[in-house]
């Protein structure tokens, strides 16, 4: 990539993910290695967590089969121990966790739902 200062747009409706304010130049997913959570919110097969790789799908078969996740103390002690380079491997640049807790709230409130 060229030397700039990016911005990342989390906007499903935008197919740009990164742009450059200054020099003009944008990327979309398809210059990218995997697709973008944020663009694809409700794909449970895109990575909610890229460092560790899991998706929407893998956290609710968890939570599924066992009634609870492990996922969040996974990723707590991962970025403890220092194993993940959200900087790198997350688009957005940050750490996942409240984009996984999301999920995590949101398959719960659906499941308890279902059982209403």
């Amino acid at each position: 990539m060229p030397a700039s200062s990016y911005r990342f747009c989390r906007s499903p409706d935008c197919k740009v993910v990164y742009f450059s304010e200054t020099e003009g130049l944008t990327f979309t997913e398809f210059d990218l290695r995997e697709w973008v959570y944020q663009k694809h919110p409700e794909d449970e097969r895109v990575f909610v967590c890229y460092c560790y790789q899991h998706t929407t799908a893998s956290i609710r078969e968890e939570l599924l089969t066992t009634g609870e996740t492990t996922i969040i103390e996974k990723i707590t002690a991962g970025t403890k121990a220092k194993t993940c380079a959200c900087d790198l491997r997350n688009p957005q640049g940050t750490c996942c966790l409240g984009n996984v807790k999301a999920v995590v709230n949101k398959i719960k409130e659906g499941t308890s739902q279902e059982k209403r």
